[in-house]
């Protein structure tokens, strides 16, 4: 009888969660404290962020707006990495060093915390703020000998060398204490993958490809590697913390110029989206496609004629809220043909079912420099440069 009851309960459960969500917007707030120019959001809270970005052929400086209205100015040359914890971590490059730095943000400002200086200015910077780490390789064009973990407060935690003689293309994720290196040999005829767990090693394993370690995505039971091969060819390369390989697959994704990989581990869904508009939903247990959504389509982008500055619908950010996905994406305008000032053209946020069905469609006309996805408790926010929109479950 026991047995049973728990069967019911876990098969309402599975009904439940897989049952789509609708959005009402309930407010609109059109305050602005400042001009700014990103977003970056706390990943473990609802708080974010402003920064303004003052570019000069002589100099690089921000101004942090905390959304209390706190302002801050940054060093000139310091550029902003992340924001976790209520922990903001910059890094500034120098002649013969990498100086990283962390902030505390509360409610009376942004007070800095703990510095760190690189032993050589040829460093790959690695983020993981939401699992309290920040991750180094000494990369120089692309080849490097040893990767670094540090704590969010800088203290070094452990090292890896994937090869004595060196590595190519080096990349590395973590989640909670769970940590995987991913580089390739220098002929890059193979790749070596290792996984660690409180700086105990788990695995380590070498698998032969002619694929070049692009990104990894950690997440709680298993790992995405994002390969690529040549001009168009692209990969996706699937372990478990076990070290075991449980599916690899080049043939399921469009030629793009980027790429976000997103895991919903109770549906046993992989979804990847690429800038240019394109959603992929993948069984992450087999690798089998399930679904491929050209996203523009489903959008006023839908048969827009591409010009040197209109290049199209491109996607904008992308987040699991509940058990729905919601994408923001618009039409990227270029202001200028040799112009790296663009802007989004009417973009749009769209609501989908986890099976790739476009439940919802929200529309914001006008010209937009950012266009960002904030989760909430009840649903999620819509930051721009003009307003916020808060929308909740129904």
């Amino acid at each position: 009888m026991n047995r049973l009851i728990v069967l019911i309960l876990f098969l309402v459960f599975q009904a439940n969660w897989g049952q789509a969500q609708m959005y009402s917007k309930t407010k609109t707030n059109n305050e602005k404290s400042s001009e700014f120019t990103k977003i970056m959001c706390d990943e473990n809270s609802e708080d974010y962020l402003k920064v303004n970005e003052k570019e000069t052929l002589q100099k690089h400086v921000e101004e942090i707006i905390t959304s209390g209205g706190s302002k801050y100015s940054l060093k000139t040359g310091e550029r902003t990495l992340g924001y976790s914890n209520k922990k903001l971590t910059t890094y500034k490059y120098g002649q013969e060093s990498v100086e990283i730095v962390t902030y505390n943000v509360n409610d009376q400002g942004i007070f800095e915390e703990e510095s760190l200086s690189t032993e050589t200015p040829h460093v790959n910077i690695m983020p993981a703020l939401k699992a309290g780490k920040i991750i180094l390789s000494n990369d120089s064009e692309g080849f490097g000998s040893i990767f670094r973990v540090y704590t969010t407060d800088l203290v070094g935690k452990q090292h890896y060398i994937p090869y004595p003689q060196g590595f190519s293309n080096g990349t590395s994720a973590a989640i909670n204490n769970k940590v995987t290196f991913v580089a390739n040999s220098l002929d890059q005829k193979k790749m070596k993958i290792a996984g660690f767990k409180d700086e105990a090693q788990l695995f380590e394993t070498e698998i032969t490809t002619e694929y070049r370690a692009k990104k990894v995505y950690a997440f709680e039971d298993l790992f995405v590697i994002y390969g690529s091969k040549g001009g168009a060819d692209r990969k996706l390369i699937v372990f478990d913390w076990n070290g075991k390989l449980i599916w690899e697959n080049a043939y399921i994704l469009p030629y793009f110029t980027s790429i976000d990989i997103l895991y919903d581990n109770m549906q046993h869904k992989i979804f990847a989206v690429t800038g240019i508009a394109t959603l992929t939903i993948l069984d992450s247990r087999s690798g089998e496609l399930q679904s491929k959504i050209q996203l523009d389509a489903k959008t006023s982008a839908k048969g827009i004629k591409l010009s040197k500055t209109n290049l199209g619908a491109r996607v904008i950010d992308f987040k699991i809220v509940g058990n729905s996905i919601i994408i923001s994406l618009g039409t990227f305008i270029r202001e200028g043909e040799f112009s790296s000032n663009y802007h989004y053209t009417n973009p749009e946020t769209l609501i989908l079912h986890t099976s790739g069905e476009v439940l919802q469609k929200e529309t914001q006309k006008g010209d937009f420099k950012i266009h960002q996805i904030i989760p909430s408790k009840t649903g999620f926010n819509i930051v721009t440069d003009k307003d916020i929109q808060s929308y909740e479950r129904k």
